[in-house]
């Protein structure tokens, strides 16, 4: 079984972002004889509907003494699109299995408001604090939290991505892993240069912002920093994209034309917590379904949106002000490592009704 070859390709195909799978049902049970047999096709039904998927994956089990077999289909099918097998193995001495996944889930189209929480966000007692933009929360709110997708990165990164350098004061395009904390001091990373390419950071633990980090280069080609963390983010100093939009003062709007924040982006687990503190300020978007964002004092503020379970920022003057360039267009996607699944685009699932004359 382990040396089986594909010869001829099962009725599943996967092309061009698109599934089809056939079901035949044979009309009546018995038992077939020598001679001629006739197979004839007595009705079709489409079996989905719609046929356009979105924010889903599909699953399918095979079974069968060929495994590996169908293993090496769906690998040929996807090429470099991704990774399409969860699982596979001998179940006996005939038999194995093979578990496909299809359908990579983007991140939900939610960043034309400030806030998207769980909670309501607690109410600050300073008049100049608070959230300037809409907010969406209570039932209104049904994000699933992406722990999974984030180790499933983390787990990627640890074995095919380069180590994020410690004494470069300039990040350049790339993908890079951070096995522990990262503290902006130790890695003397001032400046993240995407003019040649995205830039992804992973961190299997927190972030400590403790040293000033902008992002340039975005300009011509749109480029942007993605940063995973399984952890939490201290803001301890500014992260923010190109020209600051920061107008030094309590309550000061800031300068809108300035805020860039699609082009720095923040993924995060349930456990992620983001503390905001001082006169600090983050420029970005934070996606972490799950997690909470807290201001303990100061005057920190946040320019972009934020999608998490809790926003307190009731503990001193900080406020969080929206990107209006946000609209319900903007979908960032997930990097895609570890098992996320390539993309599938449309469904298409048929029964043949089959009637067998012997």
């Amino acid at each position: 079984m382990d040396q089986t070859q594909v010869k001829s390709a099962p009725p599943i195909h996967y092309e061009d972002q698109t599934l089809s799978f056939p079901v035949v049902e044979v009309d009546e049970e018995g038992e077939l004889g020598s001679g001629d047999v006739t197979l004839r096709r007595t009705d079709t039904e489409r079996i989905n509907s719609p046929n356009t998927i979105e924010s889903e994956t599909v699953k399918i089990n095979v079974t069968s003494q060929y495994y590996i077999g169908w293993k090496q289909y769906f690998e040929q099918a996807v090429g470099d699109e991704g990774d399409p097998i969860r699982e596979y193995g001998k179940l006996n001495e005939t038999h194995g299995y093979v578990e496909v996944e299809l359908g990579r889930i983007d991140v939900e189209a939610v960043f034309e408001n400030a806030v998207v929480s769980e909670t309501e966000p607690k109410e600050p007692s300073n008049k100049n604090a608070g959230i300037e933009g809409d907010v969406v929360y209570g039932e209104d709110v049904s994000i699933e939290p992406i722990d999974e997708k984030i180790e499933a990165t983390i787990d990627e990164a640890a074995a095919n991505y380069d180590k994020l350098p410690e004494d470069e004061s300039e990040l350049s395009a790339g993908k890079y892993y951070v096995d522990g904390d990262l503290d902006t001091d130790k890695y003397d990373m001032q400046t993240i240069n995407v003019s040649n390419g995205n830039v992804t950071i992973v961190v299997n633990g927190s972030i400590d912002v403790t040293e000033d980090v902008w992002v340039n280069g975005w300009e011509d080609d749109g480029n942007e920093v993605q940063i995973y963390t399984n952890g939490d983010l201290d803001l301890d100093s500014h992260l923010y994209v190109a020209e600051s939009a920061y107008k030094p003062g309590v309550g000061n709007e800031p300068e809108t034309d300035n805020i860039n924040s699609r082009y720095l982006q923040v993924y995060g687990t349930s456990d992620f917590k983001m503390t905001l503190s001082d006169n600090d300020y983050y420029e970005g978007i934070v996606y972490a379904p799950g997690g909470s964002v807290e201001s303990i004092g100061g005057t920190a503020d946040i320019y972009g949106s934020v999608v998490v379970s809790d926003v307190d920022i009731s503990g001193g003057n900080s406020k969080i002000w929206h990107d209006d360039s946000l609209d319900d267009s903007f979908e960032p996607r997930m990097e895609d490592g570890g098992h996320l699944p390539p993309r599938i685009t449309y469904l298409n699932v048929v029964k043949y009704g089959l009637e067998i004359d012997n």
